[in-house]
C-alpha cells in the first residue's frame, strides 16, 4: 500500500483498478469489478470531459469493509460448524 505522506503515514483513499491478468490484494480485475457491479463496493470512474476513455478507481474504505464482514461473516460459519452436537437426553 502506498502512503501520501510518508510522516503521518495517511493511507490513500483511492487505488487504480488492477491491470488486465493482474491482481490487486490476491483479487483479479473481473472479481473487483463483480463485487462493484453487485453493490458490494464502491469503484469511481474518473473521465476528462470529451474523452471516451478513463481510469477506474477503487474505493479503499468499501473494500476493506467487505473483507471485513466476509471475514466476520466465515468465522462466525466456521465456529457454529465446529460446536459439538447437542446431546440428547
Amino acid at each position: 500500500m502506498k502512503f501520501r505522506d510518508p510522516t503521518t503515514l495517511e493511507p490513500d483513499v483511492y487505488v487504480r483498478m488492477p491491470k488486465p491478468k493482474r491482481r490487486f490484494l490476491g483479487m483479479s480485475r473481473t472479481t473487483i469489478q463483480q463485487l462493484a457491479d453487485a453493490g458490494l463496493i464502491q469503484v469511481i470512474s474518473v473521465q476528462q470531459p470529451g474523452c471516451s476513455r478513463g481510469i477506474r478507481l477503487i474505493y479503499l474504505p468499501s473494500l476493506m469493509s467487505y473483507l471485513d464482514r466476509l471475514r466476520a461473516h466465515q468465522a462466525t460459519k466456521f465456529a457454529a460448524n465446529s460446536e459439538p452436537p447437542a446431546s440428547s437426553p
